[in-house]
Protein backbone atom coordinates (compact mmCIF):
# COMPACT_ATOMS: atom_id res chain seq x y z
CA UNK A 1 0.00 0.00 0.00
CA UNK A 2 1.36 4.00 -0.88
CA UNK A 3 1.65 5.78 2.13
CA UNK A 4 3.00 9.37 2.57
CA UNK A 5 5.36 8.28 4.38
CA UNK A 6 6.77 5.96 1.78
CA UNK A 7 7.41 9.11 -0.49
CA UNK A 8 8.50 11.78 2.05
CA UNK A 9 12.12 11.24 2.31
CA UNK A 10 12.80 10.96 -1.57
CA UNK A 11 11.70 14.16 -3.52
CA UNK A 12 11.74 12.40 -6.85
CA UNK A 13 9.06 9.91 -5.61
CA UNK A 14 6.63 12.08 -4.46
CA UNK A 15 7.12 14.93 -7.75
CA UNK A 16 6.52 12.08 -9.94
CA UNK A 17 3.26 10.71 -7.81
CA UNK A 18 2.14 14.46 -7.58
CA UNK A 19 4.16 17.16 -9.30
CA UNK A 20 4.24 19.25 -5.85
CA UNK A 21 7.69 19.53 -4.02
CA UNK A 22 7.95 18.57 -0.83
CA UNK A 23 7.56 21.84 0.90
CA UNK A 24 4.51 22.47 -1.52
CA UNK A 25 3.25 19.37 -0.23
CA UNK A 26 3.50 20.37 3.11
CA UNK A 27 2.12 23.77 2.79
CA UNK A 28 -1.01 22.43 1.26
CA UNK A 29 -1.56 20.15 4.12
CA UNK A 30 -2.17 21.98 7.21
CA UNK A 31 -5.69 23.84 4.63
CA UNK A 32 -6.56 20.37 3.21
CA UNK A 33 -6.92 19.48 6.80
CA UNK A 34 -9.16 22.41 7.41
CA UNK A 35 -11.11 21.70 4.93
CA UNK A 36 -11.10 18.11 4.77
CA UNK A 37 -12.89 18.48 8.78
CA UNK A 38 -15.13 21.32 7.88
CA UNK A 39 -16.52 19.02 5.01
CA UNK A 40 -17.27 16.35 8.00
CA UNK A 41 -19.05 18.18 10.12
CA UNK A 42 -21.60 19.24 7.39
CA UNK A 43 -21.52 15.79 5.24
CA UNK A 44 -21.08 11.50 5.86
CA UNK A 45 -18.11 9.93 3.72
CA UNK A 46 -21.18 8.93 1.38
CA UNK A 47 -21.73 12.73 0.77
CA UNK A 48 -25.05 12.80 2.54
CA UNK A 49 -26.00 15.53 4.70
CA UNK A 50 -24.98 15.10 8.38
CA UNK A 51 -27.81 14.79 10.61
CA UNK A 52 -27.66 13.40 13.94
CA UNK A 53 -23.80 12.40 14.64
CA UNK A 54 -20.95 14.53 14.79
CA UNK A 55 -17.94 13.63 12.40
CA UNK A 56 -15.23 11.46 14.67
CA UNK A 57 -12.05 9.47 12.33
CA UNK A 58 -13.36 5.87 12.42
CA UNK A 59 -10.18 3.34 13.25
CA UNK A 60 -10.16 1.37 10.71
CA UNK A 61 -10.17 4.36 8.14
CA UNK A 62 -7.89 3.61 4.73
CA UNK A 63 -6.66 6.74 4.76
CA UNK A 64 -6.26 7.62 8.60
CA UNK A 65 -3.27 10.77 8.27
CA UNK A 66 -4.51 13.89 6.10
CA UNK A 67 -1.26 13.53 4.28
CA UNK A 68 -2.42 9.59 3.23
CA UNK A 69 -5.60 11.58 2.14
CA UNK A 70 -3.93 14.59 -0.03
CA UNK A 71 -1.39 12.17 -1.25
CA UNK A 72 -4.49 9.69 -2.29
CA UNK A 73 -6.42 12.52 -4.29
CA UNK A 74 -3.04 14.00 -5.60
CA UNK A 75 -2.20 10.87 -7.40
CA UNK A 76 -5.51 10.44 -9.02
CA UNK A 77 -5.25 13.63 -10.29
CA UNK A 78 -2.03 13.93 -12.09
CA UNK A 79 -1.98 9.68 -13.15
CA UNK A 80 -5.54 9.76 -13.83
CA UNK A 81 -5.65 6.04 -12.75
CA UNK A 82 -8.80 3.53 -13.22
CA UNK A 83 -10.35 3.30 -9.94
CA UNK A 84 -9.81 0.05 -9.61
CA UNK A 85 -6.17 0.42 -10.02
CA UNK A 86 -5.76 3.13 -7.60
CA UNK A 87 -7.73 1.14 -5.09
CA UNK A 88 -5.10 -1.21 -5.34
CA UNK A 89 -2.35 1.16 -4.91
CA UNK A 90 -3.90 1.94 -1.55
CA UNK A 91 -5.10 -1.18 -0.42
CA UNK A 92 -8.77 -0.50 -0.90
CA UNK A 93 -11.40 -2.17 -3.14
CA UNK A 94 -12.62 -0.23 -6.27
CA UNK A 95 -15.74 1.08 -4.14
CA UNK A 96 -13.78 2.65 -1.66
CA UNK A 97 -11.56 4.24 -4.13
CA UNK A 98 -14.57 5.81 -5.61
CA UNK A 99 -16.78 7.00 -2.29
CA UNK A 100 -12.76 8.57 -1.04
CA UNK A 101 -12.29 10.37 -4.86
CA UNK A 102 -15.66 11.61 -4.67
CA UNK A 103 -15.28 13.12 -1.14
CA UNK A 104 -11.96 14.32 -1.53
CA UNK A 105 -12.30 15.93 -4.80
CA UNK A 106 -14.29 19.04 -3.12
CA UNK A 107 -11.97 19.50 -0.29
CA UNK A 108 -8.85 20.04 -2.43
CA UNK A 109 -11.00 22.42 -4.55
CA UNK A 110 -11.43 24.39 -1.09
CA UNK A 111 -8.32 24.10 -0.05
CA UNK A 112 -6.69 25.22 -3.49
CA UNK A 113 -9.17 28.13 -3.33
CA UNK A 114 -8.81 29.12 0.08
CA UNK A 115 -4.96 29.12 -0.79
CA UNK A 116 -5.61 31.40 -3.82
CA UNK A 117 -3.48 28.83 -6.20
CA UNK A 118 -6.76 28.38 -7.99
Amino acid sequence: MLRYHDVDHTPSRLRALTSLEPAEFAALVPMFDACFLDRMQNYTIEGLPRLNRRYTPYKNSPLPPTEDKLLFILVQMKQHLTQEVHGQLFGMIQSDAHTWLQLLRPVLLRALEQLDVV
